[in-house]
């Protein structure tokens, strides 16, 4: 056998090696790196405790990455607050749109009553579709959601928001336009301002789950378009009817299937976005702490499928080039209630979770989170102890910390009962 046919012999048994060896990561590797903790009454109790003060206190951007309707990562971040509020954060970024963001911040600011007033809001704007409430704000729809704000309020946090508004809430920003206007303003423009809600209203409760249908009539509407064409020569109303606009921009690039266009899009708008409303309330970028809240998919480092180097990357670059570092937290649920009953996701379909070693660490009382800071040095450097899939790897590469709450039962909408 020549030198050439060795090579090839030695690579194919490296890839047949390393195909067999997948998934090696086990229980032996988890344990030490694994703590148990508990929120009762909204605080943080056990083990993991000392392991989130120290993390978090060493670093100067602290993002937690949640999924769409997480009951889990709103409790947890309002866990965490007053945590983070012993080492110095005050500031909070939501994944919601610029003015929602400051609607927010304004009412933890002025609100006498946080929860009477989230809901009178959501209650005024929610309108039904197939059978569902919708609500002007999705990302701030529950009651557990109200508990990070609160925590937030107590502790004289500022909120900023850094993307974008949804379809479901134009109602809302119409009418913030129309009550940031002058009182001779007003006046000049109720009737188009009346003209557009009219129409507005009308469609919201004509809603019957096609959102082209809806797109297409705002983007047609005398009504709509007129009054925002009167509001564009207000420079204080500016931010609002961008917001508008980017809403049904974005929804049509959905509805269209351009999806690498819509992700390129959102990601140089949110890093937009959260600079310029950093800059707004002061926040000084190479000194002070923040809190990140949004979706886990654009809160990592490095590359991702969803977002390109998101906001999580920029977030992680600029804390290193500040001399600091970034804390990248995953919430990854392994129990979810369906009904009333407990369905545990390693335990359903034929094929094998790609997260099994982790999530096999979860429990169904307790939360859980695994120290994955040093596992990138036991995967790729001598002596590797471990093996791991391609989707295992990549939570690796991108996350410190992976969180599996506990089972979480449905949801309670943020609504006057």
């Amino acid at each position: 056998m020549n030198a050439h046919s060795k090579i090839i012999c030695l690579l194919l048994v490296s890839v047949s090696y390393a195909t067999n060896a997948q998934d090696s990561l086990s229980a032996k590797h988890l344990i030490p790196v694994t703590h148990e903790f508990t929120i009762s009454d909204g605080v943080l109790e056990g083990p993991a405790v000392h392991l989130f003060r120290q993390a978090t206190s060493k670093v100067q951007y602290t993002l937690v990455g949640d999924y769409p309707d997480s009951k889990a990562s709103a409790e947890f971040t309002a866990a965490i607050i007053p945590l983070l509020q012993t080492t110095g954060y005050r500031t909070m970024a939501l994944g919601v749109g610029v003015p929602s963001g400051r609607l927010l911040d304004s009412l933890i600011k002025k609100s006498s009553n946080l929860s009477t007033s989230l809901k009178a809001l959501n209650t005024q704007y929610a309108f039904n579709m197939n059978d569902q409430t919708m609500l002007p704000m999705p990302e701030m729809k529950t009651v557990s959601d109200l508990g990070f704000l609160q925590n937030a309020m107590e502790n004289d946090w500022t909120v900023v928001g850094f993307g974008y508004e949804s379809w479901q809430g134009l109602l809302l920003l119409v009418d913030q336009l129309y009550q940031e206007l002058s009182e001779a303003e007003k006046k000049k423009q109720k009737e188009g301002y009346l003209s557009c809600r009219q129409f507005l209203e009308l469609l919201y409760a004509s809603k019957d789950g096609d959102l082209s249908e809806f797109i297409n009539a705002v983007e047609a509407s005398f009504e709509v378009q007129g009054f925002l064409r009167e509001m564009e020569a207000f420079s204080e109303a500016k931010v609002l009817v961008a917001a508008i606009k980017a809403a049904l921009v974005r929804a049509k690039m959905h509805l269209q299937k351009q999806f690498y266009e819509k992700n390129a899009l959102r990601i140089k708008d949110e890093k937009k976005y959260l600079k310029q409303e950093l800059d707004r309330v002061g926040f000084k970028t190479d000194e002070e702490k923040l809190l990140v809240k949004w979706d886990r998919n654009f809160l990592s480092r490095g590359f991702q499928p969803y977002a390109f180097y998101g906001i999580g990357n920029t977030l992680s670059e600029l804390a290193a080039y500040n001399g600091s570092t970034s804390l990248h937290i995953a919430i990854v649920p392994r129990y979810r209630y369906k009904g009333k009953k407990v369905v545990d996701v390693l335990g359903t379909g034929v094929r094998k979770n790609p997260l099994h070693s982790f999530l096999s660490m979860g429990r169904l009382d307790k939360w859980v989170v695994i120290d994955m800071r040093k596992m990138i040095e036991h995967y790729y450097y001598t002596p590797v102890q471990f093996l791991v899939n391609e989707t295992s790897l990549d939570v690796i590469k991108r996350f410190d910390l992976l969180v599996i709450p506990p089972a979480e039962g449905a949801i309670e909408l943020l609504v006057a009962q």
